[in-house]
């Protein structure tokens, strides 16, 4: 392992057969991926404006970002604002409200968020040992401090929970589908990314209920199965194979299975940071499989060229398909 070489990388001195020996190194070799993404997410971190000062009283937690070690576009922002104080006691003592009311009407008047951004994946330890990981242009927003009744985050992205187990105090996560996801000691996989009109949840273990505000419905989720909920429709599915396959981005793996076109570049869009045009309406027509590593999006783009009749052309950030 030559540190030479990631200093090389980082300051942007390497040339551009460099970087492609580098990252052919990087895919195969564990000790060197550590290595670069210790160094990339001490220069993130070194670049960061002063956090804001926490009270004495406020409970510490730790806050580290696992940056993807196999593209070779990364930035990352965390971006912490001025933290306040929790209320909840007062809001869930008001009568007549449903569970669903009352979480979701629950407003902190100091939040914490954290933001990834196209390009970037994210590791959250929570106050409460939570872990989360959190996928390329996804955000996280929690309170200073979790309330002694419940923890109540809200998420637009998409996200891998393991929550700390607790019967007594329940997990919540709010979506911008208005679908409520409560949660006491679970592992998971959640997509709820701002333009989407459902969200997509993945159960590896324990048990998770969806509450939905459109119809007062509590949905119990049971492990391998995924579930999509929308205003107005549930879909509930079981694979073990399924479920795997929807967490795998948090292990560096970017894998379509029969994807539709659009599916497929909306993702890829967020896993590399571009943006991607179509000209001609025939492409969305198209369906992709394949699974992707180390590749970068020329490789991609050359595949799916290939494979699917399909053309490109690249102007900075900016991809057109177009029909052959």
């Amino acid at each position: 392992m030559n540190n030479k070489d990631i200093d090389r990388i980082l300051n942007g001195e390497a040339t551009e057969a460099q970087r492609e020996d580098f990252f052919a190194r990087v895919a195969c070799d564990e000790l060197l991926r550590e290595e670069y993404a210790k160094k990339k997410s001490e220069r993130v971190f070194a670049s960061l404006p002063n956090m804001p000062e926490m009270s004495k009283a406020m409970p510490s937690f730790s806050k580290k970002i696992s940056l993807p070690t196999l593209l070779t576009h990364i930035a990352a922002i965390l971006f912490i604002p001025l933290c306040g104080y929790f209320i909840y006691e007062q809001i869930a003592a008001r009568s007549g409200l449903t569970e669903y009311e009352t979480i979701s009407s629950t407003e902190p008047v100091g939040e914490i968020t954290y933001r990834v951004d196209r390009g970037v994946k994210g590791h959250i330890v929570l106050p409460d040992s939570t872990e989360v990981w959190l996928n390329s242009d996804s955000r996280l927003t929690l309170p200073p401090k979790f309330d002694q009744q419940s923890r109540i985050v809200s998420l637009s992205g998409e996200g891998y929970f393991i929550v700390k187990s607790d019967n007594q105090h329940p997990f919540y996560i709010k979506t911008p589908q208005e679908v409520l996801v409560k949660v006491t000691g679970t592992e998971f996989n959640l997509n709820c990314y701002q333009e989407r009109a459902d969200i997509h949840l993945s159960l590896v273990s324990g048990k998770v209920q969806l509450l939905q505000e459109s119809t007062d419905e509590v949905i119990v989720v049971q492990p391998n199965e995924e579930t999509i909920v929308g205003k107005s429709h549930m879909i509930m599915e079981s694979s073990d194979k399924q479920i795997g396959d929807k967490s795998v981005w948090k292990d560096g793996l970017l894998k379509f299975d029969n994807t539709p076109m659009d599916e497929m570049i909306m993702r890829m869009e967020r896993w590399y940071g571009v943006h991607i045009t179509v000209d001609d309406k025939d492409i969305y027509k198209a369906v992709f499989t394949a699974t992707f590593c180390s590749e970068s999006i020329i490789q991609v783009l050359d595949l799916l060229e290939f494979t699917s009749g399909i053309k490109y052309s690249i102007d900075g950030n900016n991809v057109v398909l177009s029909k052959k």
